[in-house]
């Protein structure tokens, strides 16, 4: 489902096709990438956890376009991460603290774009590399950017309940930019982040960032601060909570009644 909030900020709501979803959701998902991709006129710059469309209808529209780009002089560079464990078993990743999330991302993308203008590059470290975005005509007064919460794979397009954001700010996507290059020169996600905080306006709506693992610690103080200034209800959307800063102030904001209602 696509809303359009203002001219500048576009999100779309993704439906588990099996609870409520559309059937052509993904098929709209890869067609609605694949028109931002051929917006762009200067540069592509994307950074994506998982990357792997084995659909064929999926993946032959976005593929596509980014090959069409790079061919006509579009700088495409896609950063990706590549630091999961040998591990096998899903446990074992869960149990020395690991992301259990399947391999195959490079292996996807240097089967479709070797030979071809498109850069690819692997981000390794002890973190995650979990950034979701693609920064379309950076540095120009037309740049644009994707991000939000699904990555670029068949499930995450069927089956999960994503969102996926368009940005229309030049001045938000410097610091993404800011980001990627940082991401793209050390080929590390642990050095990253840090200082990449603040707040922008996009049209009449103010918008605080902040980039992880460097500023974290931002992160969790401005969400423990919104959790605190509640005054009625709390509504949280999120896979995993682990902060114990967040976590605190939810147990405060319960343990002294200062919200009537908490929905997670």
């Amino acid at each position: 489902m696509s809303k359009k909030v203002s001219s500048a900020i576009n999100p779309t709501f993704l439906i588990d096709v099996n609870h409520g979803g559309k059937k052509g959701q993904p098929l709209s998902i890869a067609e609605q990438l694949a028109e931002f991709i051929d917006g762009a006129k200067s540069n592509l710059h994307i950074a994506i956890y998982d990357f792997r469309l084995t659909e064929s209808t999926l993946a032959e529209p976005v593929i596509t376009a980014l090959k069409n780009k790079a061919q006509a002089g579009v700088k495409v560079r896609i950063a990706f991460d590549h630091g999961k464990p040998e591990t096998k078993t899903v446990d074992a990743f869960i149990a020395s603290g690991s992301d259990p999330a399947p391999k195959g991302t490079k292996a996807f993308l240097e089967s479709v774009f070797e030979g071809t203008q498109v850069e690819i590059k692997s981000i390794a470290g002890s973190k995650l590399m979990h950034n979701k975005y693609v920064i379309r005509d950076v540095n120009t007064s037309e740049a644009t950017l994707w991000t939000g919460s699904a990555n670029f794979t068949d499930d995450a397009w069927t089956y999960q309940d994503n969102n996926i954001l368009q940005i229309s700010s030049p001045q938000l996507c410097s610091y993404y930019e800011t980001d990627f290059q940082e991401l793209w020169v050390s080929g590390n996600i642990k050095t990253t982040g840090v200082g990449d905080t603040g707040k922008v306006y996009i049209a009449s709506t103010e918008v605080d960032f902040a980039f992880s693992p460097g500023e974290g610690q931002t992160i969790d103080y401005i969400i423990s601060s919104l959790i605190g200034s509640a005054k009625n209800r709390i509504k949280i959307a999120s896979m995993m909570i682990t902060s114990h800063a967040i976590l605190a102030a939810l147990d405060d904001a319960l343990r002294h009644k200062q919200v009537k209602e908490l929905h997670y």
